[in-house]
Protein backbone atom coordinates (compact mmCIF):
# COMPACT_ATOMS: atom_id res chain seq x y z
CA UNK A 1 0.00 0.00 0.00
CA UNK A 2 3.09 2.26 0.81
CA UNK A 3 5.01 1.59 -1.97
CA UNK A 4 1.88 2.10 -4.38
CA UNK A 5 0.92 5.39 -2.40
CA UNK A 6 4.72 6.76 -3.21
CA UNK A 7 4.37 5.88 -6.86
CA UNK A 8 1.17 8.31 -7.13
CA UNK A 9 2.86 10.85 -5.12
CA UNK A 10 6.00 10.57 -7.58
CA UNK A 11 3.63 10.42 -10.81
CA UNK A 12 2.07 13.91 -9.44
CA UNK A 13 5.40 15.28 -9.06
CA UNK A 14 6.42 14.34 -12.44
CA UNK A 15 3.30 15.75 -13.80
CA UNK A 16 3.83 18.80 -12.09
CA UNK A 17 7.65 19.32 -12.98
CA UNK A 18 6.81 18.77 -16.56
CA UNK A 19 4.07 20.98 -16.30
CA UNK A 20 6.33 23.57 -14.62
CA UNK A 21 8.63 23.10 -17.07
CA UNK A 22 6.31 23.76 -20.03
CA UNK A 23 5.13 26.55 -18.12
CA UNK A 24 8.76 28.42 -17.87
CA UNK A 25 9.28 27.56 -21.48
CA UNK A 26 6.32 29.36 -22.99
CA UNK A 27 7.38 32.24 -20.34
CA UNK A 28 11.03 32.10 -22.28
CA UNK A 29 8.80 32.42 -25.62
CA UNK A 30 7.19 34.79 -24.71
CA UNK A 31 10.09 37.30 -23.70
CA UNK A 32 11.98 36.41 -26.72
CA UNK A 33 8.82 37.60 -28.96
CA UNK A 34 8.98 40.87 -26.48
CA UNK A 35 12.21 41.66 -27.35
CA UNK A 36 11.35 40.58 -30.86
CA UNK A 37 8.10 43.04 -30.73
CA UNK A 38 9.92 46.15 -32.09
CA UNK A 39 10.96 44.39 -35.41
CA UNK A 40 7.52 42.36 -35.33
CA UNK A 41 4.49 43.00 -34.28
CA UNK A 42 3.10 40.05 -33.73
CA UNK A 43 0.75 40.78 -31.42
CA UNK A 44 -1.94 38.00 -31.91
CA UNK A 45 1.29 35.52 -31.27
CA UNK A 46 1.99 37.19 -28.40
CA UNK A 47 -1.64 36.80 -27.18
CA UNK A 48 -1.90 33.47 -27.97
CA UNK A 49 1.26 32.77 -25.91
CA UNK A 50 0.33 34.50 -23.10
CA UNK A 51 -3.48 32.64 -23.79
CA UNK A 52 -1.35 29.51 -23.68
CA UNK A 53 0.71 30.83 -20.31
CA UNK A 54 -3.30 31.25 -18.93
CA UNK A 55 -4.13 27.49 -19.31
CA UNK A 56 -0.74 26.28 -18.82
CA UNK A 57 -1.18 28.22 -15.30
CA UNK A 58 -4.85 26.73 -15.02
CA UNK A 59 -3.86 23.30 -15.70
CA UNK A 60 -1.25 23.51 -13.15
CA UNK A 61 -3.48 25.15 -10.47
CA UNK A 62 -5.99 22.21 -11.36
CA UNK A 63 -3.10 19.57 -11.24
CA UNK A 64 -1.83 20.92 -7.59
CA UNK A 65 -5.08 20.64 -6.73
CA UNK A 66 -5.30 17.28 -7.42
CA UNK A 67 -2.27 16.57 -5.94
CA UNK A 68 -3.58 17.93 -3.14
CA UNK A 69 -6.36 16.28 -2.71
CA UNK A 70 -4.35 13.20 -3.06
CA UNK A 71 -2.09 14.25 -0.67
CA UNK A 72 -4.58 14.39 1.94
CA UNK A 73 -6.28 11.08 1.39
CA UNK A 74 -2.76 9.65 1.64
CA UNK A 75 -2.30 11.55 4.82
CA UNK A 76 -6.14 10.05 5.98
CA UNK A 77 -4.89 6.74 4.68
CA UNK A 78 -1.98 7.16 6.45
CA UNK A 79 -3.24 8.19 9.37
CA UNK A 80 -6.19 4.81 9.52
CA UNK A 81 -3.10 3.21 9.38
CA UNK A 82 -1.70 4.31 12.19
CA UNK A 83 -4.94 4.01 14.02
CA UNK A 84 -5.10 0.18 12.82
CA UNK A 85 -1.56 -0.16 14.44
CA UNK A 86 -2.14 1.41 17.59
CA UNK A 87 -5.43 -0.42 17.59
CA UNK A 88 -3.19 -3.92 17.00
CA UNK A 89 -0.54 -2.42 19.78
CA UNK A 90 -3.15 -2.32 22.09
CA UNK A 91 -4.58 -5.66 21.24
CA UNK A 92 -0.95 -7.61 21.36
CA UNK A 93 -1.11 -5.71 24.82
CA UNK A 94 -4.45 -7.75 25.70
CA UNK A 95 -3.55 -10.36 24.65
CA UNK A 96 0.08 -10.35 25.99
CA UNK A 97 -2.05 -10.13 29.04
CA UNK A 98 -4.42 -12.71 28.12
CA UNK A 99 -0.52 -14.76 28.07
CA UNK A 100 0.57 -13.90 30.83
CA UNK A 101 -2.75 -14.82 32.75
CA UNK A 102 -2.80 -18.10 30.64
CA UNK A 103 0.66 -18.91 32.00
CA UNK A 104 -0.09 -18.59 35.42
CA UNK A 105 -3.37 -20.66 35.19
CA UNK A 106 -1.17 -23.19 33.36
CA UNK A 107 0.76 -23.13 36.29
CA UNK A 108 -1.76 -23.35 38.39
CA UNK A 109 -3.20 -26.12 36.80
CA UNK A 110 -0.13 -28.04 36.31
CA UNK A 111 0.34 -27.42 40.30
CA UNK A 112 -3.45 -29.43 40.62
CA UNK A 113 -2.18 -31.99 38.07
CA UNK A 114 0.32 -32.65 40.22
CA UNK A 115 -1.35 -32.97 42.98
CA UNK A 116 -3.64 -35.10 41.19
CA UNK A 117 -1.45 -37.54 39.97
CA UNK A 118 0.39 -37.79 43.33
CA UNK A 119 -2.97 -38.97 44.52
CA UNK A 120 -3.88 -41.40 41.63
CA UNK A 121 -0.48 -42.78 41.69
CA UNK A 122 -0.90 -43.79 45.08
CA UNK A 123 -4.59 -45.51 44.28
CA UNK A 124 -2.99 -47.19 41.19
CA UNK A 125 -0.36 -48.30 43.25
CA UNK A 126 -2.36 -49.69 45.93
CA UNK A 127 -4.68 -51.09 43.14
CA UNK A 128 -1.70 -52.44 41.58
CA UNK A 129 -0.31 -53.99 44.59
CA UNK A 130 -3.80 -55.90 45.19
CA UNK A 131 -3.42 -56.89 41.97
CA UNK A 132 0.15 -58.66 42.05
CA UNK A 133 -0.95 -60.37 45.18
CA UNK A 134 -4.70 -61.59 43.97
CA UNK A 135 -2.71 -62.78 40.79
CA UNK A 136 0.20 -64.66 42.24
CA UNK A 137 -2.59 -65.99 44.65
CA UNK A 138 -4.43 -67.28 41.69
CA UNK A 139 -0.79 -68.52 40.52
CA UNK A 140 -0.89 -70.82 43.40
CA UNK A 141 -4.49 -72.15 42.99
CA UNK A 142 -3.84 -72.42 39.65
CA UNK A 143 -0.77 -74.69 40.56
CA UNK A 144 -2.84 -76.72 42.89
CA UNK A 145 -5.55 -77.49 40.76
CA UNK A 146 -2.58 -78.28 38.04
CA UNK A 147 -1.32 -80.67 39.92
CA UNK A 148 -4.63 -82.06 41.66
CA UNK A 149 -5.36 -82.92 38.10
CA UNK A 150 -2.04 -84.38 36.92
CA UNK A 151 -2.94 -86.85 39.89
CA UNK A 152 -6.34 -87.32 39.32
CA UNK A 153 -4.77 -88.14 35.53
CA UNK A 154 -2.28 -90.74 37.48
CA UNK A 155 -5.50 -92.05 39.24
CA UNK A 156 -7.63 -92.33 35.70
CA UNK A 157 -4.28 -94.56 34.29
CA UNK A 158 -4.15 -96.49 37.53
CA UNK A 159 -7.56 -97.00 37.34
CA UNK A 160 -8.02 -97.59 33.65
CA UNK A 161 -6.17 -100.75 34.00
CA UNK A 162 -8.30 -101.70 37.00
CA UNK A 163 -11.58 -102.67 35.21
CA UNK A 164 -13.69 -102.92 38.99
CA UNK A 165 -12.95 -99.83 39.25
CA UNK A 166 -14.92 -98.09 36.60
CA UNK A 167 -17.02 -96.67 39.18
CA UNK A 168 -14.72 -94.79 40.63
CA UNK A 169 -13.15 -93.65 37.09
CA UNK A 170 -16.19 -92.08 36.41
CA UNK A 171 -16.60 -90.42 39.61
CA UNK A 172 -12.97 -88.90 39.11
CA UNK A 173 -13.70 -87.77 35.67
CA UNK A 174 -16.59 -86.35 37.09
CA UNK A 175 -14.53 -84.56 39.39
CA UNK A 176 -11.89 -84.23 36.77
CA UNK A 177 -14.59 -82.11 34.79
CA UNK A 178 -15.33 -79.87 37.44
CA UNK A 179 -12.24 -79.27 38.03
CA UNK A 180 -11.40 -78.32 34.06
CA UNK A 181 -14.39 -76.48 34.90
CA UNK A 182 -12.61 -74.52 37.77
CA UNK A 183 -9.75 -74.41 36.21
CA UNK A 184 -11.65 -72.10 32.97
CA UNK A 185 -13.09 -70.12 35.08
CA UNK A 186 -9.72 -69.60 36.92
CA UNK A 187 -8.29 -68.71 33.34
CA UNK A 188 -11.00 -66.72 32.33
CA UNK A 189 -10.57 -64.97 35.83
CA UNK A 190 -6.68 -64.80 34.91
CA UNK A 191 -7.12 -63.52 31.36
CA UNK A 192 -9.96 -60.50 33.15
CA UNK A 193 -7.39 -59.92 35.87
CA UNK A 194 -4.37 -59.77 32.60
CA UNK A 195 -7.04 -57.08 30.61
CA UNK A 196 -6.67 -55.11 33.60
CA UNK A 197 -3.26 -55.51 34.01
CA UNK A 198 -2.59 -54.39 30.42
CA UNK A 199 -5.68 -51.39 31.20
CA UNK A 200 -3.70 -50.76 34.48
CA UNK A 201 -0.51 -50.57 32.42
CA UNK A 202 -1.87 -48.05 29.93
CA UNK A 203 -3.47 -45.85 32.53
CA UNK A 204 -0.21 -45.91 34.88
CA UNK A 205 3.37 -45.06 34.65
CA UNK A 206 6.07 -47.18 34.46
CA UNK A 207 7.69 -48.00 37.91
CA UNK A 208 11.23 -46.61 37.74
CA UNK A 209 9.15 -43.24 36.56
CA UNK A 210 6.78 -43.64 38.94
CA UNK A 211 9.87 -43.62 41.31
CA UNK A 212 11.54 -41.14 40.02
CA UNK A 213 8.20 -39.18 40.04
CA UNK A 214 8.08 -40.07 44.19
CA UNK A 215 11.75 -39.10 44.61
CA UNK A 216 10.80 -35.79 42.93
CA UNK A 217 8.31 -34.85 44.99
CA UNK A 218 9.43 -36.33 48.04
CA UNK A 219 12.10 -33.94 47.38
CA UNK A 220 9.72 -30.85 46.65
CA UNK A 221 8.07 -31.86 49.79
CA UNK A 222 11.25 -31.40 51.73
CA UNK A 223 12.26 -28.34 49.51
CA UNK A 224 8.67 -26.99 50.84
CA UNK A 225 8.94 -28.31 54.25
CA UNK A 226 12.60 -26.28 54.89
CA UNK A 227 11.12 -23.47 53.59
CA UNK A 228 7.95 -24.00 55.46
CA UNK A 229 10.39 -23.91 58.56
CA UNK A 230 12.57 -20.88 57.19
CA UNK A 231 9.92 -19.02 57.25
CA UNK A 232 8.53 -20.66 60.22
CA UNK A 233 11.68 -19.10 61.95
CA UNK A 234 11.67 -15.78 59.93
CA UNK A 235 7.98 -15.10 60.19
CA UNK A 236 5.77 -14.21 62.97
CA UNK A 237 1.72 -15.09 63.79
CA UNK A 238 -1.16 -14.07 61.52
CA UNK A 239 -2.41 -12.27 65.09
CA UNK A 240 0.59 -10.87 65.78
CA UNK A 241 1.21 -9.89 62.20
CA UNK A 242 -2.72 -8.36 62.17
CA UNK A 243 -2.03 -6.58 65.60
CA UNK A 244 1.13 -5.08 64.09
CA UNK A 245 -0.87 -3.69 61.40
CA UNK A 246 -3.59 -1.96 63.48
CA UNK A 247 -1.44 -0.56 65.77
CA UNK A 248 0.58 0.58 62.85
CA UNK A 249 -2.63 2.19 60.77
CA UNK A 250 -3.31 3.37 63.69
CA UNK A 251 -0.22 5.23 64.69
CA UNK A 252 -0.11 6.39 60.45
CA UNK A 253 -3.81 7.96 61.06
CA UNK A 254 -2.20 9.61 64.24
CA UNK A 255 0.57 10.94 61.95
CA UNK A 256 -1.74 11.46 59.14
CA UNK A 257 -4.05 13.54 61.37
CA UNK A 258 -1.37 15.05 63.04
CA UNK A 259 0.26 15.98 59.35
CA UNK A 260 -3.08 17.31 58.49
CA UNK A 261 -3.41 19.69 61.82
CA UNK A 262 0.51 20.84 60.77
CA UNK A 263 -0.84 21.84 57.38
CA UNK A 264 -3.25 23.58 58.13
CA UNK A 265 -2.25 25.29 60.80
CA UNK A 266 1.22 25.86 59.52
CA UNK A 267 2.94 27.14 56.34
CA UNK A 268 6.07 25.29 55.10
CA UNK A 269 9.56 26.36 56.35
CA UNK A 270 10.82 27.31 53.06
CA UNK A 271 8.03 29.98 52.32
CA UNK A 272 8.45 30.82 56.19
CA UNK A 273 11.90 31.89 55.59
CA UNK A 274 11.59 33.26 52.36
CA UNK A 275 8.45 35.68 53.28
CA UNK A 276 10.67 36.73 55.72
CA UNK A 277 13.67 37.36 53.33
CA UNK A 278 11.06 39.19 51.39
CA UNK A 279 9.75 41.27 54.58
CA UNK A 280 13.11 42.32 55.85
CA UNK A 281 13.99 42.84 51.85
CA UNK A 282 10.65 44.76 51.75
CA UNK A 283 11.95 46.67 55.55
CA UNK A 284 15.24 47.41 54.34
CA UNK A 285 13.63 49.44 51.02
CA UNK A 286 11.23 50.88 53.10
CA UNK A 287 13.82 52.23 55.79
CA UNK A 288 16.26 53.62 52.76
CA UNK A 289 13.12 55.28 51.76
CA UNK A 290 12.44 57.00 54.99
CA UNK A 291 16.24 57.50 55.63
CA UNK A 292 15.81 59.39 52.09
CA UNK A 293 12.91 61.32 52.79
CA UNK A 294 13.94 62.20 56.25
CA UNK A 295 17.03 63.74 54.72
CA UNK A 296 14.99 65.31 51.72
CA UNK A 297 12.11 66.64 53.36
CA UNK A 298 10.65 68.57 55.75
CA UNK A 299 7.98 68.52 58.75
CA UNK A 300 4.80 69.36 57.30
CA UNK A 301 3.62 71.67 59.28
CA UNK A 302 7.08 73.71 58.55
CA UNK A 303 6.07 73.50 55.12
CA UNK A 304 2.66 74.48 56.00
CA UNK A 305 3.83 77.52 57.48
CA UNK A 306 6.64 78.19 55.33
CA UNK A 307 3.49 78.14 52.60
CA UNK A 308 1.62 80.34 54.59
CA UNK A 309 4.28 82.98 55.20
CA UNK A 310 5.35 82.85 51.93
CA UNK A 311 1.65 83.01 50.39
CA UNK A 312 1.39 85.98 52.77
CA UNK A 313 4.29 87.58 51.28
CA UNK A 314 3.20 86.73 47.72
CA UNK A 315 -0.45 88.74 48.86
CA UNK A 316 1.62 91.33 49.88
CA UNK A 317 3.76 92.22 47.03
CA UNK A 318 0.93 91.28 44.92
CA UNK A 319 -0.84 94.26 45.99
CA UNK A 320 2.32 96.46 46.46
CA UNK A 321 2.66 95.51 42.43
CA UNK A 322 -0.89 96.34 41.86
CA UNK A 323 -0.53 99.14 43.56
CA UNK A 324 2.48 100.46 41.62
CA UNK A 325 0.62 99.53 38.20
CA UNK A 326 -2.18 101.26 39.20
CA UNK A 327 -0.24 104.41 40.09
CA UNK A 328 2.78 104.19 37.97
CA UNK A 329 3.16 103.26 34.32
CA UNK A 330 5.69 100.83 32.80
CA UNK A 331 9.46 102.61 32.16
CA UNK A 332 9.24 101.54 28.42
CA UNK A 333 5.75 103.87 28.50
CA UNK A 334 7.15 106.80 29.98
CA UNK A 335 10.67 106.40 27.91
CA UNK A 336 8.34 106.81 25.01
CA UNK A 337 6.40 110.21 26.86
CA UNK A 338 9.55 111.91 27.68
CA UNK A 339 10.86 111.43 23.38
CA UNK A 340 7.60 112.31 22.60
CA UNK A 341 7.95 115.34 24.67
CA UNK A 342 11.63 115.95 22.86
CA UNK A 343 10.05 115.24 19.97
CA UNK A 344 7.21 117.70 20.14
CA UNK A 345 9.76 120.29 22.27
CA UNK A 346 11.81 120.22 19.19
CA UNK A 347 9.11 120.94 16.87
CA UNK A 348 7.80 124.03 19.39
CA UNK A 349 11.46 125.23 19.20
CA UNK A 350 11.49 125.03 15.17
CA UNK A 351 7.96 126.61 15.52
CA UNK A 352 9.03 129.29 17.51
CA UNK A 353 12.40 129.83 15.17
CA UNK A 354 10.01 130.18 12.02
CA UNK A 355 7.52 132.16 13.68
CA UNK A 356 10.39 134.59 14.84
CA UNK A 357 11.85 134.48 11.67
CA UNK A 358 8.04 135.67 9.88
CA UNK A 359 7.72 138.39 12.75
CA UNK A 360 11.21 139.35 11.91
CA UNK A 361 9.96 139.51 8.02
CA UNK A 362 6.47 141.42 8.99
CA UNK A 363 8.42 143.81 11.03
CA UNK A 364 11.04 144.83 8.21
CA UNK A 365 7.64 144.88 5.57
CA UNK A 366 6.00 147.40 8.33
CA UNK A 367 9.68 149.31 8.26
CA UNK A 368 9.67 150.00 4.76
CA UNK A 369 5.92 150.56 5.01
CA UNK A 370 4.97 148.52 1.98
CA UNK A 371 1.53 147.19 1.35
CA UNK A 372 -0.46 145.93 4.18
CA UNK A 373 0.00 142.67 4.34
CA UNK A 374 -0.84 140.33 6.76
CA UNK A 375 1.47 137.42 7.21
CA UNK A 376 -0.05 134.45 5.40
CA UNK A 377 -0.41 132.91 8.67
CA UNK A 378 1.05 133.88 12.17
CA UNK A 379 1.88 131.26 14.94
CA UNK A 380 1.29 131.45 18.68
CA UNK A 381 3.65 129.81 20.96
CA UNK A 382 2.16 127.06 22.43
CA UNK A 383 2.22 126.67 25.91
CA UNK A 384 4.02 123.47 27.19
CA UNK A 385 2.28 121.13 29.18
Amino acid sequence: MVNGIDAEKETLQSLVRSCLLELNKLKFDLTQLEVEKANDNSASRIRELEQDIVDKEKEVSVIKFKAEEEANQLRNQLNEKDLLIKNQEDRIYELDYVNNSLDEIKTYFAEQLKDYKKNELSEVNDRLNESYKSIAEKDAQINNLSRTIDDYKIQVIKLENDAGAQQEIMELQKQLELKDRELQQKDNEITTIDNEMILLKQQTIPKQDYDNLETQFKNEIAAMDNEISNLKEQSIPKEDYNSLIQLLENEVAAMDNEINALKENSIPREEYVSLQNYLESEISVRDNELKYLKEQSVPKSDYVDLQNQLQNEINAKDNELKFLKEQTVSREEFINLQNELIRKNDKIKRLEEINAFFNELQEEQESYETIERTPPFKLEKKQHR
